[in-house]
């Protein structure tokens, strides 16, 4: 599976739609097997990620057009997410991005990791079924699980800083 993560300064992109560098992480048997950073100079960025045969986009902030053209292209998107690259491939690869040192400024309040998949049940395309940005503050993040407390940077990213 390819996952693609927008980048700058060796951390998560803030946003998604300005994002000028996107790592590409190949991940094979439940581990990153090998990275690639490639700049980004098109508008259309969910344009240029579909093209390169991602499964997931792993992002801060994104904006409902960009995330409803990598829905419809069939790519999954995780995002409200924050923090150092290699901690957030490390935490993607865990099952633990909704852990709250993973929450973006202003999502504390669950919006971490936020998945919303490209297709229903009925397997067509149902963008009218994108979930908010943040859930309600009634409904707070989880304390971090003891399972994910000792996530592993992934080693070897080579990110541009």
């Amino acid at each position: 599976m390819r996952i693609a993560v927008p980048v700058w300064s060796g951390r998560v992109s803030p946003v998604f739609d300005v994002a000028t560098r996107i790592l590409l992480v190949e991940v094979i048997a439940g581990e990153a097997a090998f990275t690639d950073e490639l700049p980004v100079e098109r508008a259309d960025r969910a344009a240029v990620v579909a093209e390169l045969g991602v499964a997931a986009v792993l992002c801060g902030a994104i904006s409902r057009a960009q995330e409803e053209r990598l829905l419809v292209s069939g790519v999954e998107v995780v995002a409200d997410i924050r923090g150092p690259v290699e901690e957030v491939i490390g935490g993607f690869l865990a099952g633990c991005l909704g852990q709250r040192s993973f929450a973006m400024p202003g999502c504390q309040a669950g919006g971490a990791g936020r998945t919303v998949n490209a297709l229903n049940s009925s397997s067509r395309r149902n963008l009218n079924s994108v979930q908010p940005r943040c859930p309600p503050v009634s409904s707070p993040l989880p304390p971090d699980n003891s399972e994910c407390a000792e996530i592993v940077p992934v080693e070897g990213v080579q990110v541009v800083r």
